[in-house]
C-alpha cells in the first residue's frame, strides 16, 4: 500500500512540476484579473459645487484624481477630499450617491496599471499589486493583456 502511494505521489508532483515549467517558459499562460479590496481602486472625481466646506475647497474641476491623491491628505485640505469622498443613503431606495455637485469614476478597467498602484503618479508607498504583476511578468504574462485589473467604487455596496 505504501509503495502505490509514493509512486502516485511521485506521478502527481511529476504532472505538476511538468505543468508549472511549460506555464513559466510558454506565452500561452492562464489570464489573470486582480480584483482590489476596500481601498485598492482609483476614484477620479470632477467638481461643479455650489458650496464648500472651506474657503480653500475647489468648486469647479475638471476630473482628477481622488483617491488616493496624496496632495488631498494635508491639514484643512483633508476637509475638502472627505466632503468629495462622502456618499449621502437614501433609505427609501436604499442606495447611495455623491454629494451634490461631485461626479466619480474608476478609471482603468481592464488595465492593470490602476490596481498596481493607487496614486497614479507612481509614488513608492502607494503601490498595491505591483510587486504581483512584476512577478508574473517575468513567467510570460503581460500588462494589459493576461494580467488585468478589475477596479470598482469601493465605497459603494455590491
Amino acid at each position: 500500500m505504501k509503495y502505490y502511494t509514493a509512486v502516485i505521489l511521485f506521478v502527481f508532483l511529476y504532472i505538476v512540476h511538468s505543468g508549472f515549467c511549460k506555464v513559466s517558459h510558454s506565452k500561452h499562460v492562464p489570464p489573470v484579473i486582480l480584483i482590489p479590496g476596500d481601498g485598492g481602486s482609483q476614484i477620479e472625481a470632477k467638481l461643479n459645487r455650489s458650496s464648500t466646506v472651506r474657503y480653500i475647497c475647489s468648486k469647479k474641476t475638471d476630473w482628477f484624481d481622488l483617491w488616493l491623491n496624496m496632495e488631498l491628505l494635508f491639514p484643512y485640505v483633508i476637509d475638502c477630499w472627505v466632503d468629495n469622498m462622502i456618499l449621502k443613503y437614501d433609505n427609501v431606495t436604499r442606495t447611495t450617491r455623491n454629494m451634490d455637485g461631485v461626479r466619480t469614476r474608476v478609471p482603468g478597467f481592464g488595465n492593470s496599471t490602476t490596481v498596481e498602484w493607487l496614486d497614479p503618479s507612481q509614488r513608492s508607498p502607494t503601490g498595491y499589486f505591483k510587486d504581483v504583476v512584476n512577478s508574473l511578468i517575468p513567467l510570460g504574462y503581460e500588462r494589459g493583456v493576461t494580467v488585468r485589473g478589475a477596479p470598482f467604487d469601493f465605497r459603494r455596496a455590491p
